[in-house]
């Protein structure tokens, strides 16, 4: 084996200061990123989709049900 032709500069070595502070910031930045994908991740698994019988309210009106409606209510006025 040949030796290499010049010796390792001093940032290389695993004891220097700037060698410490990059590994830190892209350990403390794989960590960040872990988290946020396993927080979205539950949010995305805990929600409930909710879908309505009807898409709208000309739907329902056409639909022929019955309707709980209070007299003079917001409801009765736009479904007439």
């Amino acid at each position: 084996m040949s030796k290499p032709a010049a010796p390792l500069p001093s940032t290389a070595s695993l004891s220097s200061l700037s060698f410490r502070a990059g590994l830190l910031s892209v350990l403390l930045g794989e960590i960040v990123i872990f988290l946020a994908y396993r927080s979205a991740m539950n949010a995305f698994l805990s929600v409930t989709f909710v879908s309505l019988p009807f898409a709208s309210m000309w739907e329902l009106a056409g639909l022929h049900y019955n309707l709980l409606m209070w007299e003079g209510g917001a409801n009765e006025d736009y479904l007439q």
